[in-house]
């Protein structure tokens, strides 16, 4: 078809004449709307970036409150939901060194508290003023 023809038929049609190969003897073109062109392969730009899980590190001290740890549990519950390991450190500081039974039982209550949507990957081990410990997503087949 020649290019006059061609214009002329995408006018009619309100689309835009696009050049697919250019390189091509003749020239290949298309018929088409070219903002919706442009707007699916932005789409199919996005499609192919997915988040891959990682580790999400949550810190605090052997003295913080109550309603402070619940508030750790239930981000950790948000992590470990989205497909993220949890990593939780207990940050000692001073005297708090000299106690470090209080650290793994803070340490265990969240573990319990998360025991239905997490594993113990890393059992709590202390490393200098610090006590860490890994949790992973459940993986709950039915």
């Amino acid at each position: 078809m020649k290019t006059n023809e061609a214009l002329q038929l995408a006018r009619e049609k309100n689309l835009d004449l696009v050049e697919v190969a250019p390189n091509a003897r003749p020239p290949v073109v298309r018929i088409l709307d070219f903002k919706k062109y442009r707007f699916a392969k932005k789409q199919q730009g996005k499609k192919g970036k997915a988040r891959t899980p990682g580790t999400k590190e949550l810190r605090f001290k052997p003295t913080i409150g109550p309603n402070d740890l619940q508030i750790r549990i239930d981000r950790a519950r948000e992590f470990l939901s989205d497909g993220d390991k949890v990593k939780i450190t207990v940050q000692f500081r001073g005297r708090e060194q000299s106690h470090p039974e209080i650290g793994f039982e803070k340490i265990e209550k969240m573990t319990k508290a998360l025991a239905e949507v997490a594993d113990v990957e890393k059992s709590p081990e202390r490393k200098g003023r610090f006590i860490h410990t890994v949790l992973g997503p459940r993986n709950m087949r039915t």
